[in-house]
């Protein structure tokens, strides 16, 4: 369960990060503040609200239950730690990869 909900954030976090990175959008600055409360919060408030929010929807509780939660905790860090290293990247070096061949 937990290799599941790595690889699920990891996925999610870095696609947001990305998208948040190279886009502006109406809403950004909010965003990237909404990222912070599962580290301002603590983790037991935060899965005592993941498991009220789930059984209010009829949500079974199971595995995916589980791998839902750590995927949607996990995943706020895995934005925060690509989008930093994002931010420092040299974005000529990424266009330059992109129109250059390989050398032999």
């Amino acid at each position: 369960m937990g290799l599941t909900a790595t690889t699920l954030a990891t996925i999610i976090g870095t696609l947001t990060a990305i998208g948040l990175d190279r886009y502006n959008f109406w809403g950004r600055k909010a965003y990237q503040a909404l990222l912070l409360v599962p580290i301002v919060i603590p983790n037991i408030v935060l899965g005592l609200a993941i498991l009220i929010f789930l059984s209010a929807i009829s949500f079974p509780l199971g595995r995916i239950s589980v791998i839902l939660s750590n995927t949607i905790f996990l995943s706020s860090y895995v934005t925060i730690v690509i989008g930093s290293g994002l931010a420092s990247m040299d974005r000529s070096l990424e266009e330059a990869s992109a129109i250059s061949e390989p050398v032999r």
